[in-house]
This record gives structure tokens, sequence and C-alpha cells, in this order.
């Protein structure tokens, strides 16, 4: 049976920046019109873990620390509600978590060993380092910065920025960027193995928004939205 563990709520106004740490959690982040962040912990073994919580300098820490005492499953979920009436970017470090990000507008940055990422923007820049997890993302509006390892990665574009620089980068992961009909930007290649499979959008050196991207052996595309 799974039990709610914590529920807290702290005051939207006072985080500009939403922090979380955790272990093999999974975390769901959605905007919310609230004026409050809820945070909600829930899981079927009350004692797998502990977490603690504070608001410091504008930041709300929400950190999961791993029970002292054997014991056995794993935590199965941590779900945090950001009001979209503030300008709080939100920070996450898991190990082996999934990830799930929805209506986030003021960047991310989420760094996980294996666990799948997937992030649903209303706009913003977006920072992922990941080792193995797959990322899915969508709704950005800014630039993005993409370091993997075996995972694919697979980033859409609502709206391109006039100027600014993404760079991604795997070792054996393919990477798909989908871009607006009438996107223009500069694009760069680096690949041993990999190669330019599809490519809807040819390099416009006169662009301001420019996309590196390298890999060892992974491909790499440029896809035109529907």
């Amino acid at each position: 049976m799974e039990l709610e563990d914590i529920h807290q709520k702290f005051p939207a106004a006072e985080v500009k920046e939403i922090v979380l740490e955790t272990i093999d959690s999974s975390i769901e982040i959605a905007a919310l019109p609230k004026d409050s962040i809820e945070v909600a912990v829930s899981s079927s073994n009350r004692q797998a873990f502990h977490w603690d919580m504070d608001v410091k300098e504008g930041a709300l820490l929400v950190k999961e620390n791993k029970s002292t005492e054997p014991v056995t499953g794993r935590n199965e979920d941590c779900r945090v509600a950001v009001s979209l009436s503030t300008t709080a970017a939100v920070r996450i470090r898991s190990v082996s978590g999934s990830v799930k990000i929805a209506g986030v507008s003021q960047g991310i940055f989420v760094e996980t060993a294996s666990g799948r990422i997937e992030a649903d923007l209303s706009g913003g820049d977006a920072s992922i380092k990941t080792t193995s997890g797959k990322t899915l993302l969508k709704g950005l509006s800014g630039v993005l910065s993409h370091q993997g390892i075996s995972g694919s990665l697979d980033a859409q574009w609502s709206k391109v920025p006039e100027t600014g620089e993404s760079l991604v980068g795997t070792v054996s992961g393919n990477m798909y960027l989908t871009f607006p009909p009438k996107t223009k930007l500069a694009w760069d290649f680096h690949g041993m193995g990999g190669r330019v499979r599809q490519k809807d959008f040819e390099s416009d050196p006169t662009a301001k928004f420019f996309v590196k991207a390298h890999s060892l052996s992974g491909n790499f595309s440029l896809i035109k939205a529907p």
C-alpha cells in the first residue's frame, strides 16, 4: 500500500529556485496556478528514507537521505508543484529515479545517471547531464546544453531564440533536434562513427543561433516540425 509520508507547503514568493537531490525516487514537477509550492512524498516503505526541506536565500532544498538502517524496497514518488506566478528555476540531481517536468518556464537543470528524463516546458533553457537515461524535451525556447553517454536525446523547440549557442553531445546515443519550419540556425556536427541522418535545415552562416553537436558513434538528426 502506498503511504503519504510528507506534505509540506512553502510560500511561492520566497522561492526563486527549487533544488531536489534524490537517490532513486521518481520525481514529478508541475507548474500550477497556485501561490504556494507543495512538496508531497509518498512511498510504500516508510523506513527507506528521510527528507530534509528548507528555504535558504531564495532556494528551496528538498533532499533525500538514505536510511542508516537495513531496509528493502525503494522510494516510489516525489512530486513538487510549482506556481506559475513564481520565477522559480528547477535544479534536480538524481541517481536512478525518473524525472517528469511540465509547465516550467524559467529553466531546468537535471543531472542523473540512469533515470529517464521527460520535460514538457513552457519555454526557457535546459541543461541536462546523464549517463544512460533517455531524454525527451518539448517546448524549448532557449538554449540547450546536453551531455550524455548512451541515452538518446529528443529535443523539440517551440521557439528558437534570436541568439545563443546550444551544445549537445553523446558517446553512442542518437540525437534528434526538432525546430519550427522557419527556423534560422547555424549548426556543426563532429562524429567518428556517427553521421547526420536527417538534415531538414541547412546551416545558415548568417544565423546568430548556433548548434554544436558531437558524438563518437551516435547519429545526429535535424528535423523540421510539421
